[in-house]
């Protein structure tokens, strides 16, 4: 008796896309003041908590100026934007700031979601 197992397996092969997603990073302070910091920080670090967890952040950006020195206090609305199109515009996360820091010409930044 001739045993038929013949399975048809389709191959998925993930094809990255051409272009890199833009971003935008801005903060919104208790005035109503919007910073866009897209251009100026130094890194950023992002953690979307799905489920049960809570999504965090942490950025630093270069301050020589001291433009941004205890601009922020906490509580300020941190958006970050992600997309393909020439401006990103799709809001990917949000979250508020816990604790700004001054370190010699940095500020780090870190909060939750």
């Amino acid at each position: 008796m001739a045993i038929k197992s013949m399975q048809i397996i389709r191959p998925k092969i993930w094809i990255p896309p051409i272009f890199s997603a833009n971003w935008k990073l801005t903060v919104e302070r208790k005035d109503g003041t919007i910073d866009d910091l897209t251009d100026i920080i130094s890194s950023l670090e992002i953690e979307d908590g799905m489920t049960d967890v809570i999504g965090g952040f942490e950025f630093e950006l270069w301050n020589p100026n001291e433009t941004y020195t205890k601009v922020w206090t906490g509580n300020e609305i941190v958006r970050y934007y992600s997309d393909y199109a020439t401006e990103a515009t799709t809001l990917r996360f949000r979250g508020r700031i816990e604790k700004p820091s001054n370190q010699g010409n940095k500020i780090k930044v870190t909060g939750r979601s």
